[in-house]
């Protein structure tokens, strides 16, 4: 597990090194905010995972299966991240909808509710911490 002060940019650098070796699946700790993001990028049809509980262990794991698939390889693998542990990124509903009409439809958002993608984001009117574009 890759270590550092953001479990967001640490879980997608695990995601990219993944990828990078060829693997088809990874297991990684359990965590709410995390399961948001697998939730997302899982709707943008990047991933697929599930949560488990090992046999006599008393922790939840996530099992991400990678996809194969050319378009969404590349597109985790051009992860841009915005918001970082010295500096972050927040975006009222106003921003947030200037950037989806530059074509950042890929722009992944944490915001009270949860975390959303940013067309889901303007469409409930919300704004939030702007974590990373994929």
């Amino acid at each position: 597990m890759t270590s550092g002060f953001d479990p967001i940019i640490s879980l997608l650098i695990e995601i990219k090194n993944a990828h990078l070796s060829g693997a088809s699946s990874i297991e990684i700790r359990h965590s709410k905010y995390r399961e948001g993001v697998l939730e997302t990028l899982s709707k943008m049809n990047l991933l697929t995972y599930r949560v488990f509980k090992d046999e006599g262990g008393s922790f939840k794991k996530i099992h991400v299966d990678l996809s194969q698939d050319s378009n969404s390889r590349r597109r985790m693998l051009g992860i841009h991240f915005y918001s970082k542990p010295g500096r972050r990124i927040y975006g009222n509903s106003t921003r947030l909808k200037f950037m989806m009409s530059k074509s950042q439809a890929g722009v992944v958002i944490s915001t009270s509710k949860g975390v959303f993608s940013i067309r889901d984001a303007v469409k409930k009117n919300l704004g939030g911490e702007l974590l990373f574009r994929v």
